[in-house]
């Protein structure tokens, strides 16, 4: 599918496009990625954990739903980046 767009720059069919959405909506990274990102994120100096925290929460907010998973997952980064 993915060659499929490349070649031709947009999509077959809508069984194509939901394909696509699916696999969006399951991807994350790797553990050891986000471990390395919150890593660096913790030693960043002045109000730069400010900034990713409200771009995190601004993505949460994003559909206008605070899912709780979503939630949780943002307490953690702060837990993580301020401790």
């Amino acid at each position: 599918m993915v060659d499929q767009i490349e070649e031709n720059g947009k999509f077959q069919s809508e069984q194509d496009i939901n394909a696509f959405i699916k696999y969006i909506k399951n991807l994350s990274p790797p553990p050891e990625t986000t471990d390395q990102c919150l890593d660096k994120i913790t030693n960043f100096t002045g109000n730069r954990k400010d900034k990713f925290m409200n771009i995190c929460t601004q993505i949460m907010n994003a559909d206008n739903f605070q899912h709780p998973a979503e939630f949780n997952l943002i307490m953690q980064f702060r837990d993580r980046i301020y401790n």
